[in-house]
């Protein structure tokens, strides 16, 4: 925002300077308006962020500057969230000063910006605990260690037939003598015609194990997290020693952190 800032700046001055040694019947007062426009709107949401209320980036200062003083994390990230909801309250009694004195109605804009930076302080406060919590305890902890295999080689209709309609696994490990090679889920299925059950195999329509991310029993709960959030699936195989001990997934971080926290589920 800065940076944009800067160049809107440069472009609505050297507009200007164009504009009175302009030598042809062109305006460019609209260019010029747009520029000054496009700086303000800019200037004023850099200096907005940088205000040092949590979440925003300059409350993501003020708490990287709390830590490195008391190594607390906790700790900093309470003082950031109250420095960032002070801010919300004053932003929400300034709108509405602005709006009983001067009857302006673009003053309610403050008190829903007031609102928008309490609520996500609040919630940027809350998602540390959690992380913290996460932290603290490892994917052996928390990984599902029974699940059902089935054989690359079987068809789609029998694996529907023989395991998705008798159990209530979400995946399925791909796995014979040879190895743990994939896993298969109902996703894979909706993917096929129905048709085609009778005539694909289960390692037609698997994730092989080269294209996952795989989880080790020694990572954070919170390091897990993350890889499930960035893969995008329910949950991820965990191997140790190439061999496949088990299963986690969004639901048993869920819950672990209802059962220690009471916290909504994530």
């Amino acid at each position: 925002s800065i940076a944009l800032a800067v160049i809107f700046g440069a472009l609505w001055l050297w507009l200007r300077i164009v504009d009175e040694i302009n030598p042809f019947p062109i305006s460019l007062a609209p260019l010029i308006l747009l520029a000054s426009i496009l700086f303000q709107v800019n200037g004023s949401l850099a200096l907005f962020n940088l205000a040092p209320g949590f979440p925003l980036d300059g409350g993501r200062v003020l708490r990287a500057i709390l830590w490195g003083t008391s190594r607390d994390l906790r700790r900093a990230t309470w003082w950031a969230t109250r420095a960032g909801q002070t801010l919300a309250l004053l932003l929400i009694a300034w709108g509405g000063w602005v709006f009983y004195s001067e009857s302006n109605g673009s003053a309610v804009w403050y008190v829903f910006i007031g609102l928008f930076l309490w609520n996500a302080a609040g919630e940027g406060y809350r998602q540390t605990l959690l992380l913290e919590r996460l932290r603290r305890v490892s994917v052996g902890e928390l990984m599902v260690r029974t699940f059902a295999t089935v054989p690359p080689d079987l068809s789609i209709a029998e694996f529907v037939e023989q395991h998705v309609m008798l159990r209530r696994d979400q995946t399925f490990a791909v796995s014979e003598v040879g190895g743990f090679h994939g896993i298969i889920s109902i996703d894979h299925i909706k993917r096929l015609r129905h048709a085609e059950w009778t005539t694909r195999r289960v390692r037609d329509v698997m994730t092989p194990v080269t294209s996952l991310q795989l989880l080790t029993p020694q990572q954070t709960a919170a390091a897990a997290l993350a890889r499930l959030t960035s893969s995008g699936a329910a949950e991820l195989p965990v191997v140790e020693a190439g061999q496949l001990i088990g299963f986690l997934g969004r639901a048993d971080v869920s819950r672990f952190l209802q059962l220690k926290s009471g916290q909504p589920r994530v």
